[in-house]
């Protein structure tokens, strides 16, 4: 299997967030979707750290964040979460109920999102976003609010 990284630089600590006030804002409410997204965090060390978001591939699961993490070379803090197709490949699935590629599979993501950037009030957020074949790593994405 090929992989193939991109890398885009700028990754700001000035506008940080600590933790506990990203755990609070992500769990304030519940996520308005039929199933539960599975959000995990895992806060870095220091006490306030940029946020990445990392989005897993089809039939994979929030578990990307537990692989991001191991590694150690964060420093932000990871958040995951699941798709609705979460672990399709692993169930008994009906190919003809997927959401790949349609606006229910992308509105997991803009919710997160929007509770990172808008709530959390943060300026720069990465994303790790892992497929099949291609990584995409987007360090300090400049985001207009």
């Amino acid at each position: 299997m090929r992989y193939l990284a991109l890398m885009v630089m700028g990754v700001s600590f000035m506008h940080g967030i600590t933790a506990e006030k990203l755990t609070k804002i992500l769990q304030a409410t519940k996520a308005p979707f039929s199933y539960d997204l599975g959000i995990k965090i895992f806060p870095n060390r220091h006490k306030r750290a940029t946020i990445m978001i990392c989005c897993h591939g089809y039939g994979a699961n929030n578990h990307i964040a537990d692989a991001v993490h191991s590694t150690g070379a964060v420093l932000d803090h990871i958040v995951s979460f699941n798709f609705p197709d979460y672990d399709c490949v692993a169930k008994q699935y009906d190919p003809k109920k997927n959401t790949f590629g349609s606006i229910n599979e992308l509105l997991p993501l803009f919710y997160i999102l929007k509770k990172c950037v808008i709530d959390a009030q943060q300026e720069k957020i990465n994303l790790y976003i892992k497929d099949s074949d291609i990584i995409i790593l987007s360090r300090g994405v400049d985001l207009m609010l």
